[in-house]
């Protein structure tokens, strides 16, 4: 799961939940000190069956989250973009085009996500999948970011 470090506490609330739920969950609070933590979250999404993007302004003004995304999207991961704060306008993102899991705000179903959906991505006429040297190839283009 992609997020800012401002987002933390909805995301570690949004983790417990799909946890609850039987879904495993990856986020960097498992790194620990010494780890080579760039290198364990391209692994993470590399390995991962659906990339979770926690949606928020800050996430979608951070550096590492947009490589994060960016290397997902290269991968031809499917992207399930979760709001988990204040949006103001996300258009020029690429994930625009994809269906986002709401957080309620107010009411009875405050702090509480709509679902269930499906992001839509790589499925249907023309879906590409890639041949295993085209992802080396890019995996190699994303281990020097920082």
């Amino acid at each position: 799961m992609s997020y800012s470090r401002k987002d933390e506490s909805v995301v570690k609330a949004l983790a417990r939940g799909l946890e609850a739920a039987h879904r495993e969950v990856w986020f960097d609070h498992d790194l620990v000190g010494g780890d080579a933590w760039w290198d364990s979250i391209l692994t993470n999404i590399r390995d991962t069956s659906v990339f979770i993007f926690a949606l928020s302004d800050a996430s979608l003004h951070s550096k590492p989250c947009r490589l994060e995304l960016d290397y997902a999207l290269a991968l031809d991961r499917p992207i399930l973009p979760v709001e988990v704060g204040p949006v103001k306008s996300f258009r020029m993102s690429p994930i625009a085009e994809l269906q986002v899991i709401r957080r309620h705000r107010s009411g009875s179903r405050a702090g509480r996500w709509d679902g269930p959906c499906s992001s839509g991505h790589g499925t249907g006429p023309g879906h590409n999948h890639e041949r295993k040297d085209d992802a080396s190839e890019r995996n190699e283009n994303f281990a020097q970011a920082p």
